[in-house]
This record gives structure tokens, sequence and C-alpha cells, in this order.
């Protein structure tokens, strides 16, 4: 029999007829991560790197396997990763450590998320604009044609929170090898629905975030391969990332800690780990209710699906003559949390005309949803546009 698995996350015990349908804005919590938080700071809470007394080793041991959990997960090595608040951070990150000069390319798409456009913006490199199609998929062509010897770096987002479909990852990855750009993935939302391998992917950076992952928010992760990793400036500097340090002189240290400075996220960290287990025992694919959620809301007066078939884990749409805004506080209003707005991706609704009108609804799952959780929600998007037409 299949587990029940909104019954292993309280927040849907503390309010009854929840419809959660926001995951891609951030997932709700299993008690098995709650747990792992609060028992840290209740049994066990100490600094790390710091004492040689029996709390802070079992920290230690319990932060660094953390670290090889969300290893693991991606299919990389423990000194792989370097945790951070987040995906944003991991981008910062990278646009603060590559140390782009003048005359430098950036390739990005038009469906990234701020986080993806921003950080780059702030270096001296030239940013330039990859298009995707209608579905969402990168332009391989223009990139294959406009890329340089210029171009440094090629960063997009695997899994886009507007389109919610998987672009050609690996013909991304060939072309800027080819022409001897780095490649950075934001990959928030793929690992939230697909199983990753960062080798098999061949990426050179990897940056994703927990709170979407089921984990607690202000932490995130990092891919770096050592061969990048030790070569790199670090972006934060201060204590635990040091080998030695003088007046004169400081010298950084090897492996993920050089990323890492200051006291870490040592509870969100362990966290972290728990919700990585907690989505490794479960079936994280949500291509079916997808398109179960996308057949039923075909039949809503008026509905224009922005995110093709092709989709995994939401359904992005707008519906004529109402403000999507208005539908979703009166959806909102009967336990249905659903997204209406730019999703931190502007750009992309500008180019859909999207930008001026409210941007898009969007209907997003976690491991918690069902049909059900779609059935009332479209019945309550019906009733809703009853009383504003």
């Amino acid at each position: 029999m299949k587990k029940d698995l909104k019954k292993l996350f309280p927040i849907f015990a503390n309010n009854p007829g929840l419809v959660y349908l926001d995951s891609a804005a951030t997932a709700q919590k299993p008690q098995s991560v709650i747990d792992a938080e609060l028992n840290f700071y209740a049994r066990d809470y100490s600094n790390i790197h710091r004492g040689l007394y029996p709390l802070t080793k079992r920290t230690n041991l319990a932060y660094q396997g953390a670290r090889e959990k969300v290893a693991k997960f991606i299919g990389a090595q423990w000194g792989e990763v370097i945790f951070t608040s987040g995906a944003t951070m991991g981008l910062n990150l990278l646009a603060h450590s590559l140390d782009f000069k003048k005359g430098d390319e950036v390739i990005i798409s038009e469906a990234e998320h701020h986080a993806n456009i921003v950080p780059w913006q702030q270096t001296p490199a030239t940013l330039r604009i990859m298009p995707v199609a209608s579905d969402g998929e990168v332009d391989l062509k223009w990139l294959a044609k406009n890329i340089t010897k210029k171009t440094r770096l090629v960063s997009f987002a695997a899994q886009s929170n507007v389109f919610g479909k998987v672009v050609d990852i690996a013909g991304v990855v060939k072309i800027a090898h080819k022409a001897g750009a780095l490649v950075a993935l934001d990959a928030t939302q793929l690992v939230c629905h697909t199983r990753i391998d960062v080798k098999k992917l061949g990426v050179d950076f990897i940056a994703f975030s927990a709170h979407k992952l089921y984990g607690p928010t202000g932490i995130g992760a990092l891919y770096m391969p050592a061969k990048l990793r030790d070569k790199l400036r670090p972006f934060l500097t201060g204590g635990d990332m040091i080998r030695t340090v003088s007046f004169e002189k400081t010298e950084f240290a090897f492996g993920p800690q050089r990323f890492e400075a200051g006291t870490p996220p040592i509870a969100q960290a362990i966290a972290f780990g728990a919700a990585v287990d907690f989505a490794s025992s479960i079936d994280i694919d949500k291509t079916g209710l997808t398109k179960y959620a996308r057949k039923k809301l075909a039949a809503v007066p008026g509905i224009k699906f922005i995110s093709p078939e092709t989709a995994n884990g939401l359904v992005a749409f707008i519906i004529d003559g109402v403000s999507n805004f208005d539908i979703a506080v009166k959806v909102g209003a009967k336990g249905v949390c659903m997204r209406a707005g730019l999703h931190c991706a502007e750009p992309i609704h500008a180019k859909l005309g999207l930008d001026k009108n409210g941007g898009t609804l969007r209907m997003s799952f976690g491991a918690y949803n069902d049909k059900a959780d779609v059935d009332i929600a479209v019945a309550a998007i019906k009733q809703a546009l009853k009383e504003l037409r």
C-alpha cells in the first residue's frame, strides 16, 4: 500500500484542509527534518573544529556526515560539496571567485531566475542572452553560433521555475566545453524531481537550495570539483577558511572549507542531511501528477498554459479576463496555496508579454501532493471564476 506522505509533514495536521501547491517556491518539511535540527540544539549543540571534548566531536561527525549525504545524493565526493546559504549564494560565489575581467563573456538563458542574472551583472564580464523556445528549451543553434573564446562561463537553469521542463543539459555542456568555457547549472528545481549524477552531467558547477528539497532555509550546496576548487579565490574570508594567518600573510585552506568562512550553519546542515535522506527514500518524480493537473485544468474556461506538456513538478498558466492575483487570493482563502506573479523570473515573463498583467499562476508539487489536492484546487479556481466574472 502506498504510504500517505502527508502524515509525515506536521504542517498538514496543524492546518486541517490545507492544500499546498507552492513547492517550487519552498517545500514543506517532514518531521524527520524538523527533529534533526531540534535534536541537535537540544542534545548535541556545540561549534565545529573548535574543541576537543566529546560534544564537539559528535557535532563534527554530524556536520561532515551531512556533507557526505549531500554529496552522495548528487553523485559527488564529499570534498566537492561546499555549503552555502542557498543557490543564490552559490552563484554569487562563482561570480566573485571566477575573477572575471573586462572582455570576458558569460552566457545565460532568457528563462533564468534572478539569482542567475543579477550576480553576473555585477562582474566586469559582458552578459549575453541565449534565447529559449516557447516550451523553455534552450537554443543550441544560437549557442553554437555565438559562443566564442571570450566566453568564460555558460550558466543556466536545468529546469525553469516557469516552464518546468528539463532542458538539453548535455547539448549545452558539449558546445560550451568545446569552446573552452566552464558550465554552471542552477539545479534548484531539477534536484527536487530528478535523480542526478554530476559526473554523468559533466558540468563544472551545480548550485541548489535545501529549502525546496524538504530541508531548512538558509543553506544550500555548490558542487565544485577539486581541480577548480583549490584554484579559485575565496568569496568570504575570516575564520575556518585558512591554513595559516599572520599580520604579513594569510594562506587559504584547501577543500570545501576554503569557501566556508566563519561559523557555518551547523544545525541547518544536519537538517539538510536529513532532508536528503528523506528525498532519497521516496519517488521524487512528479511527471504523472503534473500531467493529471494539466488535464484537469484544461476544463477551466479561458485557461492558457505557459508551461509545456513535458513539465515535471509544476503547471504555469493564465486565465483570460481575470487577474492572477485575484484568483490566488480567492483560492488562498479556501486553503489552496498557489503562486501568482513573476516568480523571480521577470525577463522571461516580459518576453511572453505577461509582465504587465501579473505574470502567471503556478501550481507546483511536492512529495505530499496527490490527485485529490489537484481536484480541490481546480474546483476552487472554477468557483473563484464564478465570483470574479
